[in-house]
């Protein structure tokens, strides 16, 4: 009688892990490659997706030290993400892109400015 009000008793202590939230699973360090054009190109870029829609960019080199470092906002619905980033000088950039893959990769289009398509393509895998 003692073992089954004690598994009882330790089962209805259990806590449920709280669900994350969409925006939760997106946030992290995703890392890939863009391009100009059609193809998606071998040109290192990296996204930081933080908490309350902050995004920090960091391009051209693998290592985010070096790298080219921009920073934005981003949108997250129903799978679509979209943002605009800003490097010194100032140059903007908007980008529009769909995760796949369980929400593990992002594949989109970047573009100059407002546009978010006429510059390239790029493709992240969440790290």
């Amino acid at each position: 009688m003692a073992v089954i009000l004690f598994v009882i008793g330790v089962w209805s202590c259990k806590k449920d892990e709280a669900t994350p939230t969409p925006d939760q699973l997106i946030q992290g360090f995703w890392k890939g490659k863009y391009g100009n054009g059609t193809d998606v190109g071998n040109t290192d870029i990296a996204f930081k997706l933080m908490k309350g829609g902050q995004l920090m960019v960091y391009a051209n080199k693998a290592d985010t030290a070096k790298a080219d470092k921009a920073i934005g906002t981003y949108f997250y619905a129903n799978g679509k993400i979209s943002g605009r980033y800003t490097y010194p000088g100032p140059l903007t950039y908007s980008f529009s892109a769909t995760l796949y893959n369980d929400n593990t990769a992002i594949k989109g289009t970047w573009g100059s400015g407002s546009s978010e398509t006429n510059r390239g393509n790029f493709e992240l895998i969440k790290e």
